[in-house]
């Protein structure tokens, strides 16, 4: 559920995925505890993670992943991929205090191994933030989709995605629409 969690938020994992809260329903808008770096919960029918600071927003940030199911049955959005267990812990429970950004870099890597994934040994835990990323834009999402999911500002979120890829897609798109114009300039003249 980490692994998820980084992934879904788009989170630096070891500041702002280890010291995740469990938290009550309904409460994402009440001030986090003292001491508290970071609280999730269920409100309404999004999946809601409030941050105390993040690294380019100091006063903090709340983060809201409704559910964007299209198809009943293949339901594997944040809300209901990470919502059912979320709500079999208790409030305030830490559940992943007991574990280090180590352990979790040696975990992701000992997976991709037994799942055969060359070079498992170079993935570190930034490529959460890059997978997503990546998918946004591998999906047709748009340069402020990948900006507001991962709350950047600056061209910075760059290196987090294949720009070879994206350089493809922006040649792909471009033709597309000069092909559009041409067919219906064509239908004007006819």
């Amino acid at each position: 559920m980490l692994s998820r969690t980084a992934y879904d938020f788009l989170l630096r994992l070891r500041s702002e995925g280890l010291p995740i809260v469990s938290g009550a329903v309904g409460n994402a808008d009440s001030p986090l505890l003292p001491g508290t770096h970071s609280c999730w919960s269920m409100v309404g029918k999004s999946l809601v993670l409030k941050l105390r600071r993040r690294k380019n927003k100091p006063h903090g940030s709340v983060l809201r992943r409704p559910c964007s199911c299209k198809f009943v049955l293949a339901c594997n959005c944040p809300v209901h991929g990470i919502g059912p267990w979320l709500k079999t812990l208790e409030p305030g429970s830490t559940p992943f205090a007991h574990i280090s950004g180590a352990y979790a870099l040696a975990e992701l890597r000992r997976r991709l191994t037994l799942l055969g994934i060359p070079d498992a040994e170079k993935y570190v835990l930034q490529d959460f933030r890059k997978g997503h990323a990546d998918d946004i834009r591998a999906r047709g999402g748009t340069l402020r989709e990948i900006l507001e999911a991962g709350e950047w500002r600056s061209p910075a979120f760059l290196r987090y995605l294949d720009v070879n890829k994206m350089e493809a897609d922006l040649f792909m798109i471009d033709h597309l629409e000069e092909s559009e114009a041409d067919s219906d300039n064509e239908a004007v003249a006819a």
